[in-house]
């Protein structure tokens, strides 16, 4: 390949694409902002995530995620594929990529409250200085999500 990527690659990367389009992209859009404050933007953001092993966790187990219609290899690559593409800058040093082993386990534990969910992975974060406590709080701010705690996410 003139590029330096291999044909398989370049099959994997564009299997991914595929399914970020059918799977995703009609909520998070093609550039992954989202549609906040109900849709959770990508781009900048999503990497934070796996930062630690719940917030990896929370990725595979949010209900778009896990009720995708896909198999457990194809949504391990849109996964790795949605984090390299959208939010490689948030990541971090020593990130690992999902496996099809860990998706598959993780996916079978579906989530019953992922907005509470969410917001104890990104408190959690935010107490441990691994991500702005104020990027957190603009995250949270939503109907559904809004408690007086929201002005300090730490407590």
């Amino acid at each position: 390949m003139a590029d330096g990527t291999s044909l398989s690659t370049q099959l994997w990367i564009a299997g991914a694409v595929e399914d970020y389009m059918r799977q995703c992209m009609g909520c998070h859009g093609r550039d992954g902002l989202g549609a906040p404050p109900a849709v959770p933007r990508l781009v900048g953001f999503m990497g934070y995530y796996a930062r630690s092993v719940e917030g990896r966790a929370y990725l595979v187990r949010v209900p778009g995620v896990a009720n995708a219609p896909i198999d457990d290899l194809r949504l391990t690559a849109l996964l790795n594929w949605t984090l390299d593409t959208y939010s490689a800058a948030e990541l971090p040093p020593d990130f690992e990529p999902f496996t099809t082993k860990e998706v598959a386990l993780l996916r079978a534990q579906r989530l019953s409250t992922p907005a509470q969910i969410r917001r104890t992975v990104l408190t959690d974060l935010a107490k441990a200085g691994l991500i702005d406590p104020g990027l957190v709080s603009a995250t949270l701010k939503s109907r559904s999500l809004n408690t007086s705690n929201d002005a300090d996410p730490t407590k």
